[in-house]
């Protein structure tokens, strides 16, 4: 068999068996999207290594939650464990512990989309700097026989790039994960046995 036929017809399967692992999207009666949450006991929502009087969530539940947030809308996440859900004080403490954690990316992120755009901003002034030195010095000299003038407006264009890409696209990559991060901590809490 032509081998990239082989490759193929295992790339068809593979994307056949990879539609019954993808997540169902369950919403409730308002339309809000559920992240079913299942604790087996209560060691399991809080970190192990938390320390004493401040409780982190466990890392597993935070990467669980991360990788279930899919869309932007609002957010309901059930809780199921009885011991959380029987006792008033618990309840709240997960639900404080959770906003918590992501109120910290938030503030993580945050920092991040200002540091990109600071950055973005300087890269974008020093390209053009170089842009317009390099067009001025282009008239004094022949552009075409000078190697270094070639060289320094292949520079200018490579930094205007690069702020082009950090205004434009990492800064939306970075927004999506924030306005995740703050789905995730404004989410609402259901806390069922």
């Amino acid at each position: 068999m032509n081998p990239i036929k082989r490759i193929r017809e295992q790339y068809k399967n593979l994307r056949k068996e990879d539609r019954g692992y993808r997540r169902e999207i369950v919403c409730d009666d308002e339309g809000r999207e559920v992240i079913q949450l299942q604790l087996d006991s209560l060691r399991d929502a809080f970190s192990r290594f938390s320390p004493v009087g401040d409780r982190r969530v466990n890392p597993d539940v935070k990467e669980y939650l991360v990788s279930q947030n899919k869309g932007l809308g609002p957010l309901v996440i059930n809780v199921r464990n009885a011991e959380i859900s029987s006792r008033e004080g618990m309840r709240e403490k997960f639900r404080e512990t959770v906003s918590d954690e992501f109120r910290g990316d938030c503030a993580q992120i945050s920092r991040k989309i200002t540091y990109n755009w600071v950055k973005s901003c300087i890269l974008m002034l020093f390209g053009i700097a170089i842009l317009l030195f390099s067009i001025l010095a282009g008239h004094w000299f022949n552009p075409n026989e000078n190697i270094v003038l070639r060289t320094i407006d292949i520079l200018a264009w490579v930094i205007l790039w690069e702020a082009f890409d950090g205004i434009f696209f990492t800064r939306l990559t970075l927004r999506m994960e924030y306005l995740k991060a703050a789905r995730l901590r404004l989410a609402e809490f259901l806390f069922t046995e």
